[in-house]
């Protein structure tokens, strides 16, 4: 499926200034996200042709495909492309039958020819295209490393999506965006550690901002089969299952199906629980080496060479690029001795099925769980993983405000807080020119996000 070239121009600004250099020169950079793509992307690519009433083709030749005149007409005056990364259609072995439940092997380990590797082609034959291409009108000389607004080499912003960007099935495309294997008692076999022996299966939430769905990813319907479920309001939006059944429905009526259909994990996973989180590490770190000038493997491909034009890579937390929750209550949440937690719908880190069922918190999701010796919080330990790979280039990381209703800025401060302990960057989900009036007026919240406190507070991110 091609992106058409209405294009999502967004400025940013490099991460990691030193804190000796001046804000003065520090450049930002205007990147097209979603831009059109080339004809050997695997997967988006774009062969239409430019509509001339479109922004960017007025001077492009009456046959020219969008691709062609983005090259000419829109790369030539900003900084370079953003793209998406889906981890389910790079993470592919368990699929195709090539490995057991599992994840793919990073380039160090893998076998081409066994096909236990990621499905790098997905990403590099894409970006590929932008490295080798002419930039601006024909006969202008520029190429991909000069030609750029100001004479700079293009920049690529690679963005990862662990779960879908938005509401609805976890799924780009049609094709489920968390690798399907995640989900199984088979995988959940293998984790072993942080909670016994076993643990338990990863364990998915359907609720009215998220309500799953059926498509080519995904067998049978979703589990609740009460057609009015979704139409109600508050607790009774919330259902929670995984490879053992049903689980739970916040409204404790009988509104799953029985049995349930196997397979359909299309609502939000809770993004703790130990077989997402131990899988995204094992992706996190094939990326790492893959972008990288250490990948020196027959499977690196084209891998090293787009790693000298990465800006930056944002790896979101949950919900695509960002970092918010879905589902996971309907009221602020702290531990109250004991579990269940009034309004928390995701169980603790071992899973809903193991000895923890409703556990979430605030304060597990963002730094530390204070009861069940289940250690750091989720984003501190995915930070404190990512910090600890041998990057090629800046990591940012999103600062989002969390639940309920997307309305605690706590959880924006607190993100940007552990960016900064781990060397991270951060950004914004959104900036608006109604930003610099609240700014002037007030000091927190200041801005969307609270971004602009953010980078004042912590200058080196």
């Amino acid at each position: 499926m091609y992106r058409k070239l209405t294009l999502l121009i967004f400025v940013t600004v490099l991460v990691f200034v030193p804190h000796s250099r001046s804000f003065a020169q520090i450049r930002p950079l205007v990147i097209a996200w979603q831009a059109p793509v080339g004809r050997d992307a695997i997967y988006g690519n774009n062969p239409t042709t430019c509509n001339h009433t479109s922004i960017g083709c007025l001077s492009c030749p009456p046959l020219a495909t969008e691709y062609s005149c983005f090259l000419s007409n829109v790369l030539p005056n900003i900084s370079g492309v953003g793209f998406v990364i889906p981890w389910g259609l790079v993470d592919t072995c368990a699929a195709n039958g090539k490995t057991s439940n599992s994840p793919c092997l990073a380039d160090s380990g893998c076998s081409v020819s066994g096909g236990t590797c990621y499905y790098w082609d997905w990403i590099d034959k894409a970006l590929m295209d932008f490295v080798n291409a002419s930039v601006g009108p024909t006969g202008s000389g520029k190429t991909w490393t000069n030609g750029c607004a100001g004479g700079n080499p293009c920049k690529i912003v690679l963005i990862v999506w662990l779960t879908q960007d938005s509401s609805g099935p976890n799924l780009f495309d049609g094709t489920p965006n968390t690798p399907a294997y995640v989900f199984t008692q088979a995988y959940a076999n293998d984790v072993g550690t942080g909670c016994g022996t076993t643990c338990a299966p990863q364990d998915v939430l359907v609720c009215q901002a998220w309500q799953g769905g059926t498509g080519p990813g995904w067998t049978g319907q979703p589990y609740i089969g009460d057609t009015a479920w979704a139409m109600g309001g508050g607790q009774g939006d919330y259902g929670i299952w995984n490879a053992q059944g049903a689980m739970i429905l916040a409204s404790g009526g009988s509104m799953f199906y029985n049995p349930p259909p196997a397979n359909n994990y299309s609502g939000y996973p809770v993004m703790y629980e130990k077989p997402i989180l131990t899988a995204a590490e094992k992706f996190i770190t094939a990326l790492a080496l893959h972008y990288s000038s250490a990948c020196i493997y027959s499977s690196c491909g084209s891998g090293p060479t787009i790693a000298q034009s990465i800006a930056y890579m944002r790896i979101g937390p949950s919900s695509g690029g960002e970092n918010y929750p879905y589902c996971s209550s309907s009221t602020p949440t702290v531990y109250a001795g004991s579990c269940p937690v009034s309004g928390a719908y995701w169980p603790g880190p071992q899973g809903y099925t193991s000895s923890e069922k409703q556990c979430f918190s605030d304060q597990g999701y963002l730094t530390s769980w204070p009861m069940n010796n289940d250690g750091l919080g989720y984003i501190s330990s995915l930070y404190s993983y990512i910090n600890q790979q041998n990057w090629a280039f800046p990591i940012d990381t999103p600062s989002h405000e969390g639940p309920p209703s997307n309305s605690s800025t706590m959880y924006a401060d607190t993100e940007a807080f552990l960016a900064n302990q781990y060397a991270l960057g951060t950004g914004m989900q959104a900036a608006s020119i109604g930003d610099l009036l609240t700014y002037a007026t007030q000091y927190s919240p200041s801005s969307t996000a609270n971004w602009a406190v953010h980078f004042r507070q912590f200058p080196s991110v």
